[in-house]
């Protein structure tokens, strides 16, 4: 096994845990139902890659996942919020999930 810096080291099988790791075109998906190795490692280097994307919301499933952008962000207006409520936008997103909520509300009329 080579390490950083070039170090060979050496390592037996059974002590070695290998992950397979997603493609690189699929790696920013906004759901990761649709990733083909749904593990630890590849939700991690998933959010990771949204996150560098300036995409803090990820979906699993119906679940929402946010990760603090530590910084100041132009995704919460009230255009985003209109475009949301209308339907034209399905991104993650906190308010496609409260638009999802009051929308199954008014169906059920509960």
């Amino acid at each position: 096994l080579r390490v950083a810096g070039g170090a060979v080291q050496e390592l037996n099988k059974k002590d070695a845990k290998f992950h397979y790791r997603n493609p690189t075109a699929v790696e920013k998906e906004a759901d990761f139902l649709r990733l083909p190795n749904l593990d630890e490692p590849n939700i991690l280097h998933s959010l990771r890659c949204r996150y560098w994307a300036k995409e803090v919301y990820s979906y699993t499933g119906p679940i929402l996942i946010a990760v603090n952008p530590w910084q100041r962000r132009d995704i919460y207006s009230a255009a985003a919020m209109e475009a949301f409520r209308a339907g034209s936008k399905s991104d993650p997103h906190i308010f496609d999930i409260a638009s999802k909520a009051y929308r199954a509300l008014r169906k059920d009329r509960k």
